[in-house]
């Protein structure tokens, strides 16, 4: 049952659009698409007081419209975890549809990191923020995918903070990294949860000096 509604959500987005475009999407439908992803997170966790299903709308959407830039592997990995998705809103586990979210968010932005207009690594430390908001959130809390995002984080910071001049974004994420640490050693989900905001908003200060150098970069 499982697998035949992941390749149901497969070749809906294969059969029900028209055929793949020959070129590349436009700049600002991979951006739209990628937000959409962080959009679902903040609603599905009550940030955002939206409606659910325009967020997912706007998801599928998202998938439907960067599909001819990216490999068959990545939209079938795409569509998947739109599956999944669906399949958490239907418990109903809303933390863990997050969670789904910001995984085909990454689907996305490794795609298309060529595209970015700031570095992949940047991009993954808004993919750390979010997962990290949409774990503590669910029930019973996953340390262990906890651990694996925090080192995605720590990992992606130290190539990230090489390339940044501003010292007092570099204090902030740094202390954001070692209360990141702190909360999963303490088991805090809580405190957890707060560095995990604190680093997304971070991020919005380092896209001021994040720049992918790639020459199909996004302007």
């Amino acid at each position: 049952m499982y697998k035949a509604h992941i390749l149901s959500a497969f070749f809906s987005i294969y059969i029900c659009v028209p055929a793949f475009a020959a070129s590349s999407p436009h700049c600002r439908d991979i951006d739209k698409a990628i937000s959409a992803n962080e959009d679902f997170v903040e609603v599905a966790l009550g940030i955002d007081k939206l409606p659910l299903p325009p967020a997912l709308a706007e998801i599928r959407a998202g998938v439907i419209s960067v599909r001819g830039g990216m490999s068959v592997a990545e939209n079938a990995q795409s569509a998947q975890i739109v599956g999944v998705i669906e399949d958490q809103i239907a418990k109903p586990d809303l933390p863990m549809a997050a969670v789904a979210a910001i995984e085909n968010y990454k689907v996305l932005v490794v795609a298309y990191q060529s595209r970015l207009t700031t570095s992949l690594d940047t991009a993954m430390l808004d993919y750390v923020g979010f997962k990290l908001l949409g774990l503590t959130a669910a029930k019973p809390l996953n340390w262990a995918a906890m651990a694996e995002t925090v080192d995605v984080s720590r990992a992606s910071w130290d190539k990230t903070r090489a390339a940044l001049k501003d010292q007092g974004v570099i204090d902030l994420v740094d202390s954001a990294q070692g209360s990141m640490a702190n909360a999963l050693s303490a088991k805090d989900p809580a405190w957890l949860a707060s560095t995990a905001q604190t680093l997304l908003d971070a991020v919005d200060l380092i896209e001021r000096e994040s720049r992918n150098p790639s020459k199909t970069a996004c302007k």
